[in-house]
């Protein structure tokens, strides 16, 4: 009888035991379970984006300064070069896009457009036009014209010397423009156009000193 009771309270202290280490493992088992939850929550956090700001809409002021930038993007030079009468070509340059007159003209010159052009040896610098330009109030040379043109180059105004000879689609500048394109931001020039009157020509000379120095240098 005593041997039972012996062997029954063996069999509960072994009961007992057996609890407390399954309730130790569990225990350990949520301790380390909490420890993964809080590394895969931290990963997870790491990744998400903490200092992002919400993207507010364009002011009307910044959407015309974008407007503008855009379209002083589009006033852009290109290289060219130039050949003498046997198609040899004798030196490199550069030209502008080619624009049409601030206020258009009349018949038979409301098509009419001009163009900017360099040519690096020798600095020569013209204004090509789609038609001879018809233009009054000049000194006649021998075989061509010489006239006083108003020019304003970044907003700050002189005159130029400049030629044409007669019946030439050309105006040609002083060599002195090759450095005036290629430092200044906008150039106006007034032309005064039999009939009508001084008609303006205005260019934009963005992306003009880049293109010049990779045409002359």
């Amino acid at each position: 009888m005593d041997q039972n009771k012996s062997d029954n309270s063996g069999s509960k202290k072994g009961v007992l035991i057996g609890c407390g280490t399954l309730i130790l493992i569990l225990l350990l088992c949520g301790i380390f379970g909490s420890l993964l939850d809080d590394d895969t929550d931290t990963g997870t956090t790491n990744s998400s984006p903490t200092n992002s700001v919400p993207t507010e809409p364009m002011s009307e002021a910044e959407k015309e300064e974008e407007e503008e930038r855009r379209r002083r993007a589009s006033y852009t030079w290109s290289t060219t070069y130039f050949v003498n009468e046997w198609g040899e070509r004798t030196s490199g340059g550069a030209k502008s896009l080619s624009v049409s007159a601030d206020s258009r003209m009349g018949f038979p010159y409301g098509d009419v457009e001009a163009q900017l052009f360099v040519q690096c040896q020798p600095q020569y610098s013209w204004i090509r036009f789609t038609v001879s330009p018809n233009l009054t109030g000049g000194n006649t040379e021998s075989g061509y014209d010489v006239y006083n043109l108003r020019v304003r180059i970044d907003g700050n105004s002189s005159v130029w010397r400049a030629t044409q000879e007669w019946g030439d689609n050309d105006i040609n500048l002083p060599s002195s423009a090759r450095a005036t394109f290629a430092r200044a931001q906008t150039f106006r020039i007034v032309l005064p156009w039999y009939g009508e009157g001084s008609v303006v020509f205005s260019w934009d000379l963005t992306g003009a000193s880049a293109t010049i120095s990779e045409a002359c240098n």
